[in-house]
């Protein structure tokens, strides 16, 4: 296997170095001056630090020290005892358990829910018991149990021009989430335990297990484990794994993909061809484009291998086989998503995600000037509809640039990103473009590429492009062994490791723990606070809803003319026969009166989210 000289390789280390180290006494020069014109004065900038760069500046300064001063440690040390290595299974297992460990510390942290108006007082609710955030999360959630129930949709809740409309949910022609099924079929066994995030959480610790497997393939045992570690503890993976979205399911069948990919490489069998096929097939079930996008780089790098016909490869795996491995599977995820959008649509080509875009979200569309179109056929969601900006080259840009800063900033941070990833790009180039780690830095790149036709940058600005996180930290991993390789002329063993791990230990802690009197709050503290404020709402509104207040059974009617329609409070049962609905008021007094006609035997309630007011209304 080809490795970059040491030249290459110096340049490379010395390079991220220089990258890294200047960012951040860029940064840190800047915060020196602004306390400095501030009452606090010079003295401040050594009391609080900037979690992103005040640590690793100091890591990053320790080097050169330790480069130009380790040679006799480096002769003192030769030939020491190597130190022994826990096996790599056990590895493994103790990642994944990390890596669950990280979820969960999330999932339980305590939320203060204060008293609705009038209801109990406050109190503290775990993270993951209150309602979901997003309305896609709802419309998750709903799919599972949708086919918990072994159904693939419900009667249409088609009511005074979309009155019930959940946002993400089609009402019309049947009612059913918009989204693809792989992640209700991955939830559906965890909701009917009660605690579908637990399924998230096990999808991300199966993951961290696998792509350690994966880097076990890519580099030695010690830059593995760091990688695998970085993994397990990437404060974006954790924050993600508490939210009801399609990512870590999809992220599990990626990380099979490409480990059965490359075993296929190694060991030519035809099980684990069909194992990478049936887990892209997952993959596309769960998110298409990300799925296109990540696999792209392997799928041209095995047309190659079959158009070259190499005879070693072909000794033990021929084209039929390889084509069928992976055709079939994929020509029956097709299959069963033409099937399901026939139930859904009423047309085998026409997905629950297109006809939902095309009926209420027409500027949500995917590609360039998603906003120079027809309005939509329902204007139930006319608010948020224009929230979509239009597309242009010029926001295309800007999207592409806040993805890729937000995408270091929640793997590993932007100065250890700048370190580490030369020196691993250059390892892949030198292994050849046709190497597993070579493929793994194009398929960063072809991720971010698909997903450049969208107006939207993504929640915490990244999440279009999640599935990279682990792909980026694979190729941290390879920066930290060619670091490594390089450094060990100069620095003992003892030495060199340490300062390795204090790479990631510089920039993980400040994103994961909170430090008042240091930096403050940790950047999965800031994300939940944000999240928290939609769930929070949610939550009293339930408790108005569930309140003694309420006469059952009942019908809440919701002003969201001069609301904020993705925090909308309307999500009911599918089989609309709950003690208590929730609609929104509608514009006319046609559809009022439709209303009435169908449910005069519940009393009429109104809610205005904007006060928080619930009261009594006539429903004649």
């Amino acid at each position: 296997m080809q490795t970059a000289s040491p030249t290459q390789s110096t340049v490379a280390v010395f390079c991220g170095w220089g990258m890294a180290t200047g960012l951040c006494l860029w940064h840190e020069w800047q915060r020196l001056l602004e306390f400095g014109r501030s009452s606090a004065g010079f003295l401040a900038w050594f009391t609080f630090w900037d979690p992103a760069t005040t640590l690793m500046l100091g890591v990053l300064l320790l080097l050169p020290l330790l480069y130009f001063t380790g040679v006799r440690q480096t002769q003192r040390a030769a030939g020491g005892p190597s130190a022994a290595w826990m096996s790599s299974r056990m590895c493994s297992v103790l990642l994944a358990l990390t890596c669950l460990l990280s979820s969960a510390s999330i999932g339980f942290r305590q939320i203060t829910v204060p008293a609705a108006p009038g209801l109990r007082q406050e109190r503290q609710t775990a993270f993951w018991k209150l309602p979901y955030c997003y309305h896609d999360e709802f419309s998750y959630q709903l799919q599972a149990r949708t086919f918990l129930a072994g159904r693939v949709a419900w009667p249409a809740a088609d009511i005074a021009d979309d009155a019930f409309h959940q946002i993400h949910v089609l009402n019309r022609p049947v009612t059913a989430s918009r989204y693809f099924p792989w992640t209700g079929f991955w939830v559906m066994p965890f909701e009917a335990l009660g605690m579908p995030i637990l399924g998230h959480w096990v999808a991300g610790a199966l993951s961290t297990l696998i792509l350690h497997r994966v880097l076990l393939r890519l580099l030695r045992p010690q830059p593995a484990l760091l990688g695998g570690l970085m993994i397990a503890c990437s404060p974006g993976i954790a924050v993600f794994s508490n939210l009801l979205l399609s990512h870590h399911p999809t992220l599990l069948a990626l990380s099979v993909f490409l480990w059965s990919f490359l075993r296929m490489q190694d060991n030519g069998r035809t099980l684990s061809a069909v194992i990478a096929g049936v887990a892209l097939t997952c993959a596309m079930l769960g998110r298409p484009m990300t799925a296109a996008g990540f696999a792209l780089p392997f799928g041209i790098r095995l047309g190659l291998i079959l158009l070259q016909r190499p005879p070693e490869f072909l000794q033990r795996f021929s084209c039929v086989r390889v084509l069928a491995a992976f055709g079939v599977p994929l020509l029956c995820g097709f299959l069963l998503l033409g099937w399901m959008n026939t139930q859904l649509t009423g047309n085998g080509f026409r997905s629950a995600y297109q006809y939902y875009t095309q009926t209420w979200t027409p500027r949500h569309q995917y590609g360039f000037d998603n906003a120079i179109t027809a309005e939509p056929e329902s204007a139930v969601l006319e608010s948020y509809n224009h929230w979509a900006v239009n597309l242009t080259p010029a926001l295309a840009i800007r999207n592409v640039r806040e993805r890729l800063i937000a995408s270091a900033a929640w793997t590993l941070g932007l100065p250890a990103l700048l370190l580490l990833l030369p020196a691993g790009i250059l390892l892949a180039c030198c292994r050849g473009c046709g190497s597993p780690l070579f493929l793994v830095v194009i398929a960063v790149v072809t991720l971010h590429l698909v997903h450049i036709p969208y107006w939207y940058d993504g929640i915490l600005h990244w999440h279009y492009v999640f599935e990279s996180a682990p792909l980026l930290l694979i190729t941290a991993a390879a920066g930290l062994q060619q670091f490594s390789d390089t450094l060990r002329c100069r620095l003992s063993p003892l030495v060199r490791s340490s300062w390795l791990l204090m790479v990631p230990v510089a920039s993980l802690v400040p994103a994961l723990v909170d430090m008042p009197d240091i930096w403050g709050d940790s950047a999965v503290s800031r994300a939940v606070a944000e999240q928290s404020f939609s769930r929070v709402r949610q939550q009293l509104f339930r408790d108005l809803a569930d309140s003694p207040i309420v006469q059952r059974p009942a019908l809440i009617l919701i002003d969201e003319s001069a609301g904020d329609q993705q925090l909308s409070y309307v999500i009911n049962s599918p089989t609309m026969d709950a003690d208590v609905l929730v609609c929104r008021r509608p514009r006319s007094e046609a559809a009022l009166a439709e209303i009435r006609g169908e449910y005069s035997d519940r009393i009429w309630y109104a809610f205005d989210p904007q006060t928080f007011v619930l009261q009594p209304m006539q429903s004649q």
